[in-house]
C-alpha cells in the first residue's frame, strides 16, 4: 500500500521535478559564478599587474631623477661658465679627483657631484649601488683631457672613486658611446655580476647647446623591483615579471637565473604569436599560454613606459591554481543545493503526507462500506478538496443507510403482507436511486393486484366447484344405469353367442347329412 500513495507518488514526482528543475538552476548559477569568479580574478590580477608596472615605473623615474640633478647641475655649470671670459676664471682650487688646478665652477660642480654620489648611494632605501660621470676630452675642464670617476657603495662609504685616467677606458662602452651617440636617456639590459648581482645601466647625456659633452651613469639593481606584488598565499604559483618590449626578462620574482631568458623559449608557437600579437598593440591585456612542456598559464600584461620604449609588467598563475577558486566555490555551491534539495524534498514529504493522512481515514471508509459496513466514521472536517470528499462519504453513507433500511423495513413489511407500506417511502432516493423507490411502489401495486385477482378467480373456482359436484352426482347417477344396461347388454348378447353357436352346429349337422 505504502508503494502505491498518493503522498509517497507526489513526493516522487516533486522530488524529479525539483531536481530537474534545480539541475537547471545549479548549471546557470554555476556557469554565471565561473564567469563572475574569472571576471573578478582577471580584474584582480590585471590590476596587481597594472600596480607593479606603476611601480616599476617608478623605481626607474626616481633613479634617472637622481642622475639627472647631476646633469642639470653640469648645465648650469656651464651656463655660468659661458657668461665668464677666460680672464674672469680663477684656479685657485685643485681638483679632488686629479690634483690639478680647476676653475671655481668647475670645482663646484665636482663637489656636487662627489657628494650628490655620496648621498645617493649610502641612502638607506638606495636602488643605485653604482655611479659614474664621464666626459668628452677637455668637456670638463679645458685643461683636463679625461676626466671621470666612477663610485661603489662600498668606496662611498669611505669617500673614495676610481678615477679615469685614459678616454679609452670608457669611450667604446656600450653605455657611454650609445648613450653620447643619441644624445638621450638609454637604459640597458641588465647584467649579472660576479658576486650573483643583477644590474641595470641607466645614463642621461649631459648636453649643452646640443653639443653631448658627457655621460652620468648609474647602476640600480634589479632586486628593487622586489617591492611588486609577485606573491599571494592564496595562489602560491604566483610570480611577478618584468618583461622587455622583445619579451626578455628584466627581472623574475621565481628565480634570477632567468633573467635574460627570453620569454618566447618557454611558450608554445600559438602563445608566443598570441602574446606578439597582443604586445604590439600597447595595451593591458591578459590571456591563457601554454609552455612547451605543455603548463598551462594565465598571464597578465601591463605595459610600462621606460624612456621611448616599452616594458611590460606580467603577473604569471598556474591554470590550476587560478580555477581552484572557481572549482572550490562551484564544489561549494553544488554541496549546498544538494542539501538543500534534500532538505527541501523531506519537508515536502513530510508536509504532502501530512496533508494527504485525513484520506486514509476516507479510504478506510470506501472499504468500509465496500464490505458492507455502512457505520462509518470520518473525523476530518476541514474546508478543502479532502473536507468535501469526507462530507460526501459521510452524506453518502447516511443515504445508503436510510435507503437501505427503509428497503429492508418495506420488503419485509411486504413479506408479511403488507402492501400498503411503501405508501409510508420518507427516504431520499437521488439520480439511480430513485428506481429502487419506484420498484418498491410497483411492486407493492402488482402484488396488490395480483392478490385482488387471484381473490376474485377464487371466487369463481368456488362457484364452478359447486355446479361440477352437482354434475358430478348426476353423471355419477348415469353411469350407474349405464352399467345396469351394460350388463343387461352382456347378458343378451351371451345368450346371442350361445344361440349363434347352436345354430352352426346345427348348420355343420345339416351340412354332413347333406
Amino acid at each position: 500500500m505504502e508503494s502505491k500513495s498518493i503522498a509517497r507518488k507526489l513526493s516522487l514526482r516533486i522530488a524529479v521535478v525539483t531536481i530537474f528543475g534545480l539541475m537547471i538552476l545549479i548549471s546557470l548559477s554555476v556557469w554565471q559564478l565561473i564567469g563572475a569568479l574569472k571576471n573578478a580574478l582577471n580584474g584582480e590580477f590585471q590590476t596587481i599587474s597594472e600596480q607593479n608596472a606603476i611601480i616599476v615605473q617608478d623605481i626607474i623615474a626616481k633613479n634617472f631623477m637622481t642622475i639627472e640633478n647631476l646633469d642639470s647641475f653640469m648645465s648650469n655649470t656651464y651656463n655660468e661658465v659661458s657668461n665668464l671670459h677666460q680672464s674672469e676664471l680663477d684656479y685657485i682650487y685643485e681638483s679632488e679627483i686629479y690634483n690639478v688646478p680647476i676653475s671655481t665652477p668647475n670645482y663646484l660642480a665636482e663637489s656636487y657631484f662627489i657628494n650628490n654620489a655620496i648621498t645617493t648611494l649610502l641612502h638607506s632605501s638606495a636602488d643605485i649601488v653604482e655611479l659614474g660621470v664621464y666626459f668628452e676630452p677637455y668637456a670638463f675642464e679645458n685643461t683636463i683631457h679625461t676626466y671621470g670617476f666612477h663610485m661603489t657603495q662600498a668606496q662611498a662609504r669611505s669617500r673614495n672613486y676610481t678615477p679615469m685616467r685614459a678616454y679609452s677606458e670608457y669611450q667604446n662602452d656600450e653605455f657611454y658611446r650609445q648613450t653620447i651617440s643619441e644624445k638621450t636617456a638609454q637604459m640597458f639590459l641588465p647584467e649579472l655580476q660576479d658576486d650573483g648581482r643583477v644590474l641595470n645601466y641607466i645614463s642621461v647625456p649631459i648636453v649643452y647647446e646640443g653639443e653631448a659633452k658627457g655621460v652620468v651613469v648609474a647602476r640600480m639593481l634589479t632586486t628593487s623591483f622586489d617591492i611588486i606584488k609577485s606573491t599571494d598565499e592564496r595562489y602560491p604559483s604566483m610570480v611577478g615579471l618584468v618583461l622587455s618590449n622583445d619579451l626578455l626578462r628584466i627581472y623574475d620574482s621565481s628565480s634570477l637565473d632567468s633573467v635574460l631568458v627570453s620569454l618566447s623559449d618557454t611558450l608554445d608557437d600559438k602563445s608566443i604569436a598570441e602574446v606578439e600579437d597582443k604586445i604590439s598593440k600597447g595595451r593591458a591585456f591578459y590571456l591563457d599560454t601554454k609552455n612547451a612542456s605543455g603548463a598551462e598559464y594565465i598571464r597578465y600584461f601591463s605595459p610600462i613606459e621606460v624612456l621611448d620604449d616599452i616594458w611590460w609588467s606580467s603577473v604569471r598563475l598556474d591554470s590550476e591554481d587560478y580555477l581552484k577558486d572557481v572549482v572550490s566555490a562551484t564544489v561549494m555551491l553544488v554541496m549546498v543545493a544538494v542539501i538543500i534539495l534534500v532538505v527541501m524534498v523531506m519537508i515536502t514529504s513530510g508536509l504532502i503526507r501530512k496533508m494527504l493522512s485525513p484520506i486514509n481515514s476516507v479510504v478506510a471508509a470506501a472499504e468500509s462500506v465496500t464490505s458492507g459496513n455502512l457505520n462509518i466514521h470520518i473525523d476530518y472536517t476541514a474546508d478543502d478538496e479532502i473536507g468535501v470528499l469526507a462530507d460526501t462519504f459521510r452524506r453518502m453513507a447516511d443515504m445508503l443507510k436510510a435507503i437501505i433500511g427503509e428497503t429492508d423495513v418495506t420488503l419485509s413489511e411486504i413479506a408479511s403482507g403488507d402492501l400498503t407500506t411503501t405508501a409510508n417511502l420518507r427516504a431520499n432516493y437521488p439520480g439511480e436511486f430513485y428506481p429502487i423507490k419506484q420498484s418498491m411502489i410497483e411492486i407493492s401495486e402488482t402484488l396488490t393486484d395480483t392478490l385482488n385477482k387471484i381473490n376474485f378467480t377464487a371466487d369463481q373456482v368456488g362457484q364452478g366447484s359447486t355446479t361440477i359436484a352437482e354434475g358430478a352426482t348426476t353423471l355419477a347417477q348415469g353411469s350407474a344405469e349405464q352399467s345396469e344396461i351394460i350388463e343387461n347388454f352382456i347378458k343378451s348378447t351371451g345368450n346371442i353367442g350361445e344361440a349363434i353357436s347352436q345354430t352352426r352346429e346345427q348348420v355343420e349337422e345339416t351340412t354332413k347329412l347333406s
